[in-house]
């Protein structure tokens, strides 16, 4: 991969610099992994709402079954 650092020096001179711009980066890049980490969050409870309701199904489909045969 090749840099573009005449991009790159542009870049950070809009940022107010080289340590203002690794700061910019470095805050966006926490908010994207802010970001990213909440959705796999909210993913793993859906998740496991969903097989905890598949789970009670099943069982009250087996307490279904048994109540018919009896």
């Amino acid at each position: 991969m090749s840099w573009d650092y005449a991009e790159l020096s542009k870049s950070a001179k809009n940022a107010g610099g080289p340590s203002s711009f690794v700061v910019m980066l470095l805050g966006i890049g926490l908010t994207a992994g802010v970001a990213l980490g909440s959705t796999f969050v909210l993913a793993v409870q859906k998740m496991m709402k969903y097989k905890e309701e598949a789970a009670a199904d099943t069982v009250e489909s087996s307490n279904d079954k048994k109540e018919i045969e009896e």
